[in-house]
């Protein structure tokens, strides 16, 4: 059982909250340029000095709002590949989901990756870094668990589940970067329709087989 929180932890969870909120807000519609400690106290409805009792500075305040904006996904992915269903159905839910979380926060996350990665490498160094992560482990595990379910089902073909999900989130992440970067990228339900057929289908020509 976990012990209780006191009302001075509560209190310094809802701020910090209230700010990483305010920031997202800010740097989303405003631009890093534009976006100053005192324009993200405004937004949020407190002093300046606050939000330095819970934050360095603003690279600080930027790259913890995004792990924030990411922990919420990872609610949201958990959801889905718990859901009861048709594999299909959920499978195009999860990258849906992807899809149109990164697009809705677009601005922002791409924001992020420049100033996390000033040096243009952000594709390589995000790869690395996930790799290190627990949660990210935590979710390549209920992602082969997903597949296990599906081979089990007779839905998909069996396979090592594990190197599938490994194979398959590796590749929704590049192209969920890559939409980051883009100035302009496909529609979310296009690009949600390719990988769709690409994981199901392959690149084979079915009309070549033997």
């Amino acid at each position: 059982m976990s012990p209780t929180k006191t009302k001075a932890q509560v209190l310094e969870e809802f701020r910090i909250q209230t700010i990483q909120e305010a920031a997202a807000r800010v740097i989303g519609r405003d631009g890093l340029g534009a976006t100053t400690m005192q324009a993200i106290a405004k937004e949020a409805g407190i002093a300046k000095g606050t939000i330095y009792l819970y934050f360095r500075d603003r690279n600080d305040l930027v790259e913890r709002t995004a792990d924030h904006a990411l922990a919420r996904l990872a609610t949201k992915v958990d959801e889905v590949l718990t859901r009861q269903g048709p594999f299909v159905e959920n499978l195009r839910r999860l990258l849906t989901l992807f899809v149109e979380y990164f697009e809705s926060n677009r601005d922002f996350f791409r924001i992020y990756l420049a100033v996390r990665y000033p040096s243009g490498e952000a594709e390589d160094k995000t790869r690395h870094q996930r790799a290190e992560l627990p949660p990210y482990q935590v979710y390549l595990d209920h992602l082969s668990h997903f597949f296990g379910q599906a081979m089990d089902s007779g839905e998909i073909r069996r396979t090592d589940a594990e190197r599938l999900a490994l194979f398959i989130s590796e590749g929704v992440n590049s192209i969920l970067l890559r939409r980051l970067q883009e100035t302009e990228s496909p529609p979310a339900e296009l690009e949600v329709d390719q990988m769709m057929d690409m994981i199901l289908f392959g690149i084979s020509n079915p009309d070549a087989r033997p």
